[in-house]
This record gives C-alpha cells, structure tokens and sequence, in this order.
C-alpha cells in the first residue's frame, strides 16, 4: 500500500500539485532569470563590470575565463564519484532554498537571485571571451532538469515565506503548517530529479567523445519530457455528458 501510494504521487499528485502551487515557482524563476539576464548582458558587453556584479564566490574564475579557459573538464575515472558529489550538492541547495522560507522568504530570495547572478554573469563573460558555447553546451543536457528543481525548490521556500508574511484568516502558525506541508511534498516529488540530472552532468555533460548536437538534444527532450510530465500528467480525464 505505500509504495501503491508513492506511485500515485509521483504520476498524479506531484504534477497537481505542482500545478496548484505554480505561482510561486514562477516567482523562483523571475526571481533567478532576471538577474541572470542582466547580468549576463552586463558581463558580455563590459567584461570589467564581472569583477562586481558576479557574486564572491565564483570571482575566482574570472582570469582562467579571461584565458579563453573553462573549468569543466573532469577525468573519466573521477566522474562517478563528481556525479555522486554534484547530486549531493544540488539536494543541499535544494533543502537549503526550501528551509530559508522560514525567514520570510528573504534567504529563499538571495539564494535565488545570487544563483541567477553566477550564472547569468559566467556565460555573459565566457560568451565574451569566445568560450561560452562550450560552457552553454556543457550547461544544457542537465541543466533544464537541474534549475527546474532549484525552481521548484526555491518556490517552496517563498510558499513558506508568504505564509507567514500573509496567513490571511488563518492563525500565523496554522498558515505556516499547512504550506510547510505543501512545500514538503513538492520537494519530496522534485528531488529525485536530481539525481538523473547528476547523472547526466557526471558522464553525458563533460563526455568530449559526445558531440555536441547529442548534448543539446539531451537536454531539449529532458525538458520537454519534465515539463509535459508537470503540466498534463495527472488531469482528470473530461467526463462526455450523454443526451
């Protein structure tokens, strides 16, 4: 019976309630996308502008993609314990933009607009530099499933948030349950995407025997399977009214 119960979830009740929560999800994406595309356009017209828009943490990259260099390349025989860390780390990310809801949801929004701001600011720069194809290209095969999740993560964490900002009629403390419960199940069903995502950057992503249409055709039909899997699974089926 519960693994009965899983399966429904995870054909019917995930993607509904994916569907019922998608406002907040589509907050996580504006949230992430518009600091990326700025900052992408920042970077690639002034490259100087890098040194303080792109976040602390990955101002270290900035001389080796000045270089004309990228960071990808991972040896084959250390591919599956960096697809076993790259999993880990993405789960972490995940939890961490769902649990920071508890703030009001502004933790939830700095993690989402500083991870917008490192990834918008890389592939401004590289494209600058005549590399950002292949970081693009390295990016794409697990990357719609990947930020979808940190998405849906980061959504959670604003549901959260919203709660306690505006519980409506609802005691603070009761609005703050029923959306916890909420946010739990839809990382519960969004966190196991992880790990095809993982393992799609561990050996497809930094793979220099695939080519590159391979690559991108991955990561197209990746998304296009998640996302009619998110938006059509689970509807109830229109019932035809017989005269």
């Amino acid at each position: 019976l519960a693994w009965n119960r899983i399966v429904d979830f995870a054909l019917r009740g995930f993607p509904r309630l994916f569907r019922e929560t998608f406002i907040f999800t589509l907050a996580s994406f504006l949230l992430f996308m518009i600091p990326a595309f700025v900052t992408g356009f920042s970077t690639f017209n002034s490259p100087s502008a890098a040194v303080w828009l792109l976040p602390a943490e990955v101002q270290g990259l900035i001389p080796t993609i000045e270089d004309k260099q990228l960071w990808i390349d991972m040896p084959i025989e250390e591919r599956p314990y960096v697809s076993s860390f790259i999993m880990q780390n993405n789960i972490r990310v995940s939890f961490l933009a769902f649990a920071s809801g508890v703030s009001g949801g502004l933790l939830t929004l700095w993690i989402l607009v500083n991870n917008g701001l490192s990834v918008g600011g890389l592939l401004g720069l590289t494209y600058h530099y005549g590399v950002g194809f292949e970081l693009a290209t390295f990016m794409i095969g697990h990357g719609v499933i990947e930020l979808t999740v940190i998405f849906i993560s980061g959504g959670s964490g604003l549901m959260l948030g919203w709660a306690i900002l505006r519980p409506g009629l609802l005691r603070r403390r009761d609005a703050l349950m029923i959306a916890a419960q909420k946010a739990m199940r839809l990382l519960g069903g969004a966190v196991p995407w992880l790990v095809v995502a993982g393992t799609i950057e561990g050996f497809i992503s930094p793979s220099e025997t695939i080519p590159w249409p391979v690559k991108w055709t991955v990561g197209i039909l990746s998304g296009v399977f998640l996302y009619s899997y998110l938006f059509f699974a689970g509807r109830e089926k229109k019932k035809k009214w017989i005269d």
